[in-house]
């Protein structure tokens, strides 16, 4: 027999008590607009005699009863149901880093323009690799135009705002990782280099890549360029 995990189980029991509630409830609705029952062949095992001179729900306490039990049934259904709502929204989101693996080159690289130049010259794997450039100076994307265009490698510039503060950082390069993305081709690698980011640039990208499925990566002191992704989990 196979499984069901708690998750599962929490959210058919939602989605039937929510059924039943509504099917009670309006059925209750229809009792009382119409003065019948709906409810003759399950209400008659507890007030058989009261059911059968049913008039009216407030004549006596018997029919009064037969009136409100469908209602506190439907309210309790989907109370029961707006718990376990609340249960589901409050289950715990947490994020982890993947085990770093040695990798080659990625397809696109993004990096700072002032970050570590060793990045930028390993043995390329692509045949037109491109560097995403990261500068809020203009000066500071002199020296890789050069250097990009000896080694053949598409240079593509990306100003980011003069601001420390992470949120603004991580719209900026999500709408900047979001463009590569969308431009590049679908098997493409895209590695983000986190080597010589200052923490909150570092902390930004590391949503930023999360939301896009960028990959992150640095040199280890072999020189080896290690990726590992950010990976999201919601626990019960």
């Amino acid at each position: 027999m196979k499984a069901i995990s708690r998750a599962v189980l929490l959210h058919r029991l939602k989605t039937a008590s929510y059924a039943i509630g509504s099917v009670v409830l309006i059925s209750w609705v229809t009792d009382a607009l119409n003065e019948g029952l709906m409810f003759k062949p399950l209400l008659r095992y507890f007030y058989p005699a009261a059911v059968e001179n049913y008039l009216h729900p407030f004549t006596d306490r018997p029919s009064l009863m037969i009136w409100l039990m469908p209602l506190l049934l439907a309210l309790l259904l989907m109370f029961a149901s707006s718990m376990m709502t609340v249960h589901h929204f409050k289950r715990r989101i947490l994020y982890r880093m993947s085990p770093p693996i040695a990798s080659p080159k990625p397809d696109h690289l993004i990096t700072l323009a002032t970050g570590d130049p060793a990045l930028r010259g390993l043995p390329r794997t692509a045949r037109h690799p491109t560097l995403h450039a990261l500068y809020r100076q203009t000066s500071e994307l002199a020296p890789l135009e050069a250097a990009c265009a000896a080694a053949d490698i598409a240079l593509h510039a990306h100003a980011l705002p003069d601001t420390r503060d992470i949120r603004q950082l991580t719209l900026r390069l999500d709408r900047i990782l979001a463009q590569i993305r969308r431009k590049a081709d679908p098997a493409a690698s895209i590695a983000f280099d986190l080597g010589s980011l200052p923490p909150e640039l570092a902390s930004a990208a590391t949503i930023a890549c999360l939301e896009n499925s960028v990959m992150l990566c640095y040199l280890d002191a072999q020189q080896q360029l290690r990726t590992h992704r950010v990976i999201c989990e919601i626990s019960d």
